[in-house]
């Protein structure tokens, strides 16, 4: 041995060790005194040894031996060495069985790299935010009738025409975002007459509901969903108690959509949409002409700028006040440039009513109405716009 390189100290190249191990492994033939091969080939895979070897650290060795031995429990002997068949990429589940680039080992089968936000349930890359069989977990599935958004089993959304979102912790407009339990401080109320049992649910979130009384029902067919019906009767109306959010200072907006039947029910010389007795009144004349009031002042102060309603034809209407003007829309744009109204609004203890006005006149409405809003805010012509499902350019609003 004293002539083998690895006398000098220096690390032995490839093939000075494969010539070492072959040395070392004839002298401990010869003195052991066992029925080694007659000669000892180095290698570097089973390809290099006879067909009855294979090639065990770096040596030829006798099928039997490496079976005996060759690998610790729970590895194989493959061409490249002992492996672990159930997570080598190269040799996964098999020797020479290897797994696309795109791909990683596991359970000894071959399954695809996990990325993003995905994470491994069995062998498949799920996203736990969103996946119905592993929502939040893995194997916790949602119910037929529900579908995973945000980790959370939600009821499926049916896409509304136009789609709307609705503050109430679902997905109402389908655009797979969990809606905010509410529209932000200055929605009041919103009304949008869905139910078709039980009280007019506020969906704003913050719990204006109200009643229906004199005939006033909800049907299908609103401009979204169902609507609210009244016959023009004076009692024909929903009823919201009065409450401190009512109060609206000197910023304060409406909107709508209406479907009039007839602009001029017996006994009305104006149509009520909403009102509070002593703040303010939304409505059109018998004439079919936008007729809107804000009490300020101790006064009735009154924009009617001539724009009319089309009777059996869906039209979106507002007013906005800013304490000191008052604006009518009709179809996302203003019908005119406002009229002065000196504020503050009034307050007084009167309830909301929709589609009739009772605590002072025979003012009742007669058709349809849906998506009524309130703000304590005055709206902008762009918003305006948007809620009406218009475009705006900056001057004027297109639906």
């Amino acid at each position: 041995m004293s002539d083998v390189a690895m006398s000098s100290g220096a690390a032995p190249t490839g093939a000075e060790d494969h010539r070492v191990r072959a040395l070392t492994a004839a002298v401990l033939v010869l003195a052991l005194g066992c029925d080694g091969p007659s000669v000892v080939r180095t290698c570097d895979r089973d390809g290099d040894c006879a067909a009855t070897e294979r090639c065990i650290d770096g040596m030829c060795a006798p099928r039997a031996e490496m079976d005996a031995g060759g690998c610790a429990p729970g590895l194989t002997q493959c061409a490249s060495g002992c492996v672990d068949l159930s997570m080598n990429g190269q040799h996964c589940g098999a020797c020479g069985r290897g797994c696309a680039g795109t791909q990683t080992c596991l359970a000894s089968t071959c399954v695809d790299v996990c990325s993003g936000s995905e994470v491994r349930c069995g062998t498949s890359c799920v996203d736990l935010a969103s996946n119905g069989a592993n929502c939040g977990a893995c194997n916790r599935p949602c119910d037929a009738a529900d579908e995973c958004i945000g980790s959370t089993c939600v009821p499926r959304c049916v896409p509304a025409i136009p789609p709307i979102e609705v503050c109430n912790g679902v997905d109402d407009d389908c655009d797979r975002v969990l809606d905010p339990p509410s529209c932000g401080p200055d929605l009041v109320a919103w009304y949008r007459f869905d139910a078709t049992a039980g009280p007019v649910i506020d969906s704003s979130g913050r719990g204006h509901g109200g009643d229906l009384f004199g005939g006033a029902t909800r049907v299908p067919g609103g401009r979204s969903g169902g609507a609210l019906m009244s016959n023009g009767a004076t009692i024909s109306q929903v009823v919201i108690g009065d409450h401190p959010d009512f109060a609206f200072g000197s910023a304060f907006s409406a909107e709508t959509w209406v479907n009039v039947e007839t602009c001029a029910p017996a006994g009305s010389d104006h149509n009520t949409i909403a009102v509070i007795e002593g703040a303010f009144l939304f409505a059109f004349t018998p004439a079919c002409v936008l007729s809107n009031y804000v009490f300020g002042a101790g006064t009735w102060w009154n924009d009617a700028p001539g724009a009319a309603l089309t009777p059996s034809t869906w039209q979106h209407v507002a007013m906005t006040w800013d304490g000191a003007t008052l604006t009518t829309y009709l179809d996302g744009n203003p019908t005119g440039p406002g009229s002065p109204a000196p504020g503050p609004m009034g307050d007084p203890p009167f309830p909301l009513r929709i589609a009739s006005r009772v605590d002072c006149c025979a003012q009742a409405f007669q058709g349809l109405l849906d998506e009524l809003m309130l703000f304590s805010s005055t709206r902008t012509h762009a918003q305006v716009c948007a809620d009406a499902g218009g475009t705006f350019d900056g001057t004027s609003c297109a639906l």
